[in-house]
């Protein structure tokens, strides 16, 4: 008999076993992977079923620029969040990875979004430049604009 256990998960319909090696290859730093499980269909918004994560969230966590633009490229949610409400500049934050929450940040990620504990990105890192960048992302856009992404 088959698990029902998608169906207690907010899923639309009942995930592939292609989008479950999409979140694998992300959370293995796998680009090989990611290129081919995208390619045959995999769901780009798939949620991992214990915390909620998107593909996404795994490429911001490690920080991983080249998986991120594919994963962005190919229609990731940049405000996607976890079951604990944390987007990708949430991880940034968390795991202090200044160049890709820049490049989250240029395409419209939102840095006052707060999680289910009330912090935001910024309030996720230790380091002070990233923190200046998170809270201050306005004045600070003209500084982003300079930076290249293609």
């Amino acid at each position: 008999m088959e698990s029902k256990l998608w169906q207690n998960i907010k899923y639309k319909q009942k995930p592939k076993k292609i989008d479950q090696e999409l979140l694998n290859a992300c959370y293995f730093g796998n680009i090989i992977g990611v290129k081919k499980w995208i390619s045959m269909g995999a769901n780009i918004e798939y949620i991992e079923e214990r915390d909620g994560w998107l593909p996404l969230h795994y490429a911001a966590r490690w920080g991983d620029l080249k998986m991120m633009d594919i994963l962005i490229k190919a229609g990731a949610n940049i405000n996607g969040k976890t079951n604990s409400k944390e987007t990708a500049l949430h991880k940034c934050g968390r795991w202090d990875r200044k160049e890709a929450a820049i490049i989250l940040l240029k395409l419209g990620a939102d840095p006052r979004v707060k999680n289910t504990d009330g912090n935001r990105a910024s309030d996720m890192t230790v380091d002070p430049e990233l923190k200046f960048l998170l809270d201050n992302f306005k004045e600070y856009q003209e500084i982003i604009k300079d930076k290249k992404y293609k």
